[in-house]
């Protein structure tokens, strides 16, 4: 028993050590080391099969080793020959182009040397002020500078030129468009601006010297416009200097409609008065969708008379840049421009759009609708028409602004005002609160409301987007500080002046509230504190106006009272 014990472990010891030697080899083959026992394989038919297939990767792997190596090395050197060959094209193109700048710049001198021997040999040579900055026309001098549009010329730009010459002869007008100098460098536009005769055209500085007789000279006839038009320009800005000859005949491309006096040829000048909704661009430029809607039917109206070939007569001008955007986008068979891009040009019937419709006060409508520059932008506006002279604006602008309510007499007298719709022009509704008719003209966006009831209805929505949070002492809501701040004062001073109620409905034909009422003194308080909208200030004339109609006592706070509150509100109430 003790021997079989002896013999077993032995064989289990053997096992072991065999085993361990096969681990040995397997790892040996593992790490690619070929050494192994024959015997093993033969013996082991699964592991010889293993062992050739190790073989066979590991003869692989090394065939792709060497197949890497050698392509890394071929990889150098054609990286090497492409560097090489980089170099070579970089220098050549540098090669070619010092060869093409150096040819350039001879051929340049030739063709500058030909240009100044053509030049020289010339008697009249025609060019911009700017261009004679060339140095093309350095060794040129004139024995006689003409400078046409002077008027539009500043100082800066016109030295060269008055350096170039022995005389001069300036042609211009300083009633049309003034110098314009936004395209000059930052640091000039700062030193005019703080030497405002700079901004004078050169050829007002020369008008105002005292010349001799026949240096200063006015041309006083004028072949272009229709003596109904010319009349206008020649009483509103030239003293009533300027003449149309008798003998001249102007072409004219209208015809006399029966049915439509706007597009015929009775009427040189229309005026329709019409109020559009204003809207403003991101840099404050006016635009009025509906004004371009009412430009579309007026142009499609000659269209249907005339043809289209009409539209090669016909241009729309407007102050405003962003206006003139839109009916770029809106109506693409007519020139169109603001009026500086049109000065010096001239169509036979001109479209004069105001875009602006509405201003409460003194300068609300803008510089470019009144005051000194609109007289000049007027002036060229008009002076551009040579048949038919049609312009759309608002019944403010032609009451409240001098220059325009002389041209809308002027057109009453020898034109046509359309004062009230124009079948084929206008559309009508009905105002769903008053019920009066309404016009298309009047807004576009009023589709339920006439003006007057659709400004108190943007008041109303615009208090009701704005709610009231705002705690006064008497626990009354109100929607700012400031009105807090009137509140407070009538409650402190309610001995004086009684109760005061928020908010109270208004006792006229219309929906409307006041800010605050005081029963026992049977007053209405407003306070005014957006007077910077234009819409804002329309709607509170609309507003005071149903208070004197219905002869209700009204209280005004304007937003500039809140300084010195106290003060004021004692004196006008008498406390």
């Amino acid at each position: 028993m003790k021997k079989s014990h002896t013999r077993l472990s032995g064989n289990i010891e053997s096992g072991e050590k065999r085993l361990e030697e096969l681990k040995r080899d397997i790892e040996s083959l593992a790490h690619g080391k070929l050494e192994y026992d024959h015997g093993i394989l033969r013996e082991n038919p699964e592991l010889r099969a293993l062992y050739n297939k190790l073989n066979k990767k590991q003869s692989e792997k090394r065939q792709k080793e060497s197949d890497l190596e050698e392509m890394k090395q071929k990889r150098s050197s054609l990286s090497g020959l492409i560097e090489k060959l980089m170099i070579s094209v970089r220098e050549k193109i540098e090669e070619i182009n010092a060869l093409e700048q150096e040819m350039h710049k001879e051929i340049q001198e030739k063709l500058d040397e030909a240009k100044l021997a053509i030049l020289k040999e010339k008697q009249i040579i025609a060019t911009t002020n700017l261009r004679t900055y060339n140095k093309l026309f350095e060794s040129i001098n004139f024995d006689l500078v003409i400078m046409d549009e002077a008027g539009a010329i500043d100082l800066p730009g016109a030295v060269l030129p008055f350096l170039k010459g022995n005389k001069f002869i300036l042609l211009g007008d300083p009633k049309q468009l003034p110098p314009i100098l936004v395209d000059r460098p930052t640091e000039i536009r700062r030193f005019v601006e703080q030497k405002p005769r700079l901004k004078w055209s050169i050829f007002k500085r020369f008008c105002k010297f005292n010349y001799g007789d026949n240096q200063l000279i006015m041309l006083t006839s004028q072949y272009r416009m229709k003596r109904e038009i010319a009349d206008f320009v020649s009483s509103s800005f030239y003293e009533g200097l300027l003449n149309t000859p008798a003998e001249i005949e102007i072409g004219e491309r209208l015809s006399e409609c029966q049915d439509d006096d706007i597009i015929s040829n009775r009427y040189p000048m229309v005026c329709f008065r019409r109020r559009f909704w204003t809207d403003y661009d991101k840099s404050g430029s006016a635009f009025s969708i509906g004004e371009v809607d009412f430009l579309k039917k007026i142009i499609e109206k000659f269209k249907d008379e005339y043809g289209e070939e009409i539209y090669e007569e016909m241009a729309i001008i407007s102050p405003y840049r962003a206006q003139i955007g839109i009916i770029e986008d809106e109506i693409h068979d007519v020139e169109c421009g603001t009026v500086h891009t049109f000065q010096g040009l001239e169509k036979s019937i001109i479209l004069y759009a105001t875009t602006k419709y509405w201003g409460g006060r003194i300068n609300d409508f803008g510089y470019l609708l009144e005051g000194e520059t609109s007289k000049n932008l007027l002036n060229v506006a008009v002076s551009r028409a040579k048949e038919k002279f049609i312009i759309i604006g608002s019944e403010d602008l032609f009451n409240r602004v001098e220059i325009y309510r002389r041209l809308y007499g002027h057109i009453e007298n020898v034109g046509c005002v359309a004062d009230r719709p124009v079948r084929g022009y206008d559309t009508e509704s009905q105002c769903e609160e008053c019920g009066r008719v309404i016009h298309e003209w009047e807004n576009r966006y009023m589709d339920r409301y006439c003006w007057k009831c659709y400004l108190l209805h943007r008041l109303r929505n615009f208090l009701v987007e704005r709610p009231r949070n705002c705690n006064a002492e008497d626990t009354h809501l109100l929607r700012s500080s400031d009105e807090v701040r009137i509140d407070d004062w009538f409650y402190r001073n309610r001995d004086c002046i009684g109760e005061h109620e928020v908010e109270r409905r208004v006792p006229v034909d219309r929906e409307i509230y006041c800010d605050w009422f005081l029963p026992q003194r049977n007053i209405y308080v407003e306070y005014w504190g957006l007077m910077d909208e234009e819409w804002y200030r329309e709607a509170r004339r609309v507003k005071e106006e149903l208070y004197r109609q219905a002869n209700l006592r009204l209280e005004s706070i304007e937003p500039e009272d809140m300084g010195n509150l106290d003060e004021i509100l004692r004196l006008r109430f008498r406390c």
